[in-house]
């Protein structure tokens, strides 16, 4: 009788390989659900800009779509702070396909967003960017980077689900982004694992009225999404078992005691 073959365990990187093929998959289930209801009549061609603000899912006919990875998404009338746009034409050059989340969104001084789902073939080891926290080549400097968007490439930012770092701003309930001196002594400190952070490299902008009109022309579905699909990782241990307590102290926002 043949002794059935002993499974070796996933390397970090091929963890961080499965989660982020899980999201791609994910984040295509959910266009792929789009454009049936768009096909099918259920979504209106594009939405006008300053609409009214509606109930979640209303008016669309889309209601709240599951994900594998247990989180959840659903169609909004109009863009906020912390919501996602996902490309609905093909041809966008480097948005083609692409998932955006809102960070930053004001009539009077634009929008900012990042890409979620573009990912680089580079580590940060390779690149010389601007930032300038101490150490930042030693405590991130394997990890692998992904495209935020085509302006400011110089410029690297961590998206993560720390709450109580310092320098982070809150996009959305728990997702956060910046703060990069104190992600590398939470990383230094062992409360933190350097995979519990989103490496983007880049931005993406938009002048004041510009988003509304492309979406208004049909390019953007402006949807919500829960914090499993935009950081699909974030509910991870700290490499420190003994750690773990301060680690959810941060991650709920309270300073480490």
């Amino acid at each position: 009788q043949l002794n059935p073959p002993k499974l070796r365990p996933l390397t970090k990187q091929q963890q961080q390989q499965q989660q982020h093929d899980s999201l791609m998959l994910d984040w295509r289930s959910f266009r792929a659900k789009l454009i049936q209801m768009e096909l099918r009549g259920c979504l209106v061609p594009s939405t006008p800009p300053n609409p009214k603000p509606a109930a979640a899912g209303r008016g669309s006919g889309l209601g709240t779509f599951a994900f594998s990875s247990g989180s959840w998404a659903h169609e909004l009338p109009a863009p906020e702070v912390g919501c996602v746009l996902v490309a609905r034409q093909d041809g966008m050059q480097f948005f083609d396909r692409t998932v955006v989340l809102l960070a930053a969104h004001d009539v009077r001084h634009g929008s900012v967003g990042f890409v979620l789902n573009k990912p680089s073939p580079l580590r940060l080891c390779e690149v010389q960017l601007s930032a300038t926290a101490q150490g930042i080549l030693d405590t991130f400097g394997s990890q692998r980077l992904q495209l935020g968007g085509p302006v400011h490439m110089e410029t690297l930012t961590l998206l993560h689900a720390f709450a109580g770092l310092a320098g982070a701003q809150k996009v959305s309930e728990g997702v956060y982004y910046g703060g990069l001196p104190a992600a590398v002594d939470l990383v230094r400190s062992g409360l933190a694992r350097p995979e519990d952070f989103k490496l983007l490299l880049g931005m993406t902008g938009w002048s004041p009225g510009q988003l509304e009109q492309e979406i208004a022309s049909g390019a953007w579905w402006v949807v919500a999404a829960g914090q499993g699909l935009v950081l699909p990782s974030s509910g991870g241990g700290g490499s420190s078992p003994n750690g773990s307590g301060t680690k959810q102290q941060m991650l709920h926002g309270r300073s480490p005691d």
